[in-house]
């Protein structure tokens, strides 16, 4: 039988050494240790209160508001691209008659199929679907890509952007071929056969910019 090791678990220490300040490192550490040891708590209790505060100290030394909304800003980026991958794949997996009998497809909401009930329910289903990496490749969203990404980095590096105008310009470039797509859709009328490679470029474009800002 293996002896119970009576130590703070090492991963919290390493967070610890590796998140918290310099001038306070040893003496939060120090303190937390000290604390695990003259506790006369069952070691499962020790290591998981020793496990909570190393978490909420990590935090309030970390987060401040620039991490928060780099955080928020990470997390709604990773939906809208989860959210569009999920929607290609069913879309490449459906039948006409399930989805594309819609209104919404020819006048620019296309935004309402997000509400579609077919939609949803496709999640549970998406690692059953067929699909490939075609799928997520459009010659005019590679091109937007790389004017976007290049116009981003020329404007970051002129004016060394902060986060928030470095977001609204990303969101900006993000948002504009939706709403080129949205705009030509109400001033002409598209036949239904015609509307998919203006629906790539509107929905891969953003699929792409998202994973590009993402990871800037």
């Amino acid at each position: 039988m293996k002896p119970i090791i009576n130590r703070p678990p090492k991963l919290a220490l390493v967070l610890l050494d590796k998140l918290l300040p310099t001038s306070v490192n040893d003496d939060i550490s120090g303190d937390l240790i000290e604390e695990f040891h003259q506790s006369s708590e069952t070691l499962f209790t020790r290591q998981y209160t020793f496990w909570l505060h190393t978490l909420s100290t990590c935090w309030r030394y970390n987060m401040n508001s620039k991490t928060a909304a780099s955080f928020g800003l990470a997390s709604i980026s990773a939906g809208i691209f989860y959210a569009l991958v999920v929607a290609i794949t069913f879309l490449s997996n459906a039948e006409p008659t399930q989805v594309f009998d819609h209104a919404y497809w020819t006048n620019g909401s296309i935004h309402l199929f997000f509400f579609e009930a077919e939609f949803w329910q496709f999640f549970g289903k998406l690692g059953q679907a067929e699909t490939s990496l075609n799928l997520f490749l459009n010659m005019p969203a590679i091109l937007w890509l790389i004017l976007s990404c290049t116009l981003l980095f020329c404007l970051d590096k002129k004016y060394q952007l902060s986060l928030r105008s470095f977001a609204i310009t990303a969101l900006t470039l993000i948002s504009l071929p939706y709403i080129w797509g949205v705009a030509y859709f109400n001033l002409f009328e598209v036949p239904l056969k015609e509307c998919g490679p203006i629906i790539a470029f509107m929905w891969i474009s953003i699929l792409m910019l998202i994973l590009s800002f993402g990871l800037a």
